[in-house]
């Protein structure tokens, strides 16, 4: 977690919940589902006083262990903006059909291919259509004509940095009966929180081959969250039990009321804010503009 990052609009989100201008905040913000091998990772705050605002107890407990501050469970910021949509949308009305895959996607320290020919040919042997897959920003560039000649829509909701991220994928993955994820990530703890037929596909697990690249780590995250949870990973759980597993992990009962949230995002001391922006400069110039955005 950065200081004042709003990657995937998640600060953006927070502050329309709250009814207030997007702007920096005082505070350190959960900006996604964390790897359980290096959830560990967290360091000192460089300034005492910032607040990390986490989503769940497991979180909070290994940055009350670890850091020189307590953290705060507020929730993951898609549980705001599911309360926020669901106030001009009725989920349970929306007409439904197809199916999304989201593939595992590379990160700022590690490129990730996958196997589409296998990939797909599951997919389109198991679950009706229309297709369309979710390509990370920073994926884009690959080769995707195994995918173009089985005539599969392709969507990108564009750069971490798109503070309309969230929204979009949220706007999207409603319009489908079937949500396929390729690792247990935040596209597959937000398809679980909304009820939607989520499932895993892990190609020779153990191996990871559906996932050509290495990577221990995700293989050993995955493992641990598939032995806390019998039958995961034959995808027997029924969409309720999925949705308690995605309420635990976001943080559901967590959720602040608007002025609580915006005491804890320092919006409502003039001193907080003026600071927040400063700190937001600083950081982008130690930890690299680059690496924050």
């Amino acid at each position: 977690m950065f200081v004042d990052n709003n990657w995937y609009g998640q600060r953006s989100i927070l502050s329309e919940y709250c009814n207030i201008t997007d702007a920096s905040a005082f505070a350190y913000i959960q900006h996604g589902a964390l790897n359980r091998i290096t959830e560990t990772d967290f360091k000192k705050s460089k300034i005492n006083g910032i607040k990390y605002l986490c989503w769940n107890e497991r979180i909070k407990k290994i940055i009350d262990k670890n850091c020189n501050t307590n953290a705060i469970i507020i929730g993951a910021p898609f549980i705001y903006l599911n309360y926020i949509m669901s106030r001009n949308i009725d989920l349970k009305n929306i007409k439904t059909n197809g199916t999304i895959v989201f593939p595992t996607k590379s990160t700022y320290e590690l490129n990730r291919d996958i196997d589409y020919n296998t990939l797909t040919e599951f997919v389109e042997k198991n679950y009706d259509g229309p297709y369309s897959i979710s390509i990370y920003y920073s994926d884009l560039f690959k080769n995707f004509d195994v995918i173009k000649k089985k005539k599969w829509k392709i969507i990108s909701f564009g750069k971490r940095t798109n503070k309309n991220f969230l929204k979009k994928f949220y706007n999207e993955i409603i319009k489908y009966n079937t949500v396929i994820c390729t690792s247990i990530n935040s596209a597959f703890y937000y398809s679980c929180y909304l009820k939607k037929k989520t499932i895993l596909f892990f190609q020779d697990y153990d191996k990871n081959s559906l996932v050509l690249s290495n990577d221990k780590k995700l293989i050993k995250s995955n493992h641990i969250i598939l032995k806390e949870n019998p039958g995961l990973k034959e995808n027997k759980l029924s969409k309720e039990t999925l949705y308690i597993l995605a309420c635990k992990e976001l943080g559901h009962y967590y959720r602040k009321t608007p002025t609580e949230l915006k005491n804890l995002l320092g919006r409502s001391s003039f001193s907080k804010v003026y600071l927040a922006k400063i700190l937001s400069a600083f950081y982008d110039f130690v930890d690299g503009y680059n690496k924050r955005y």
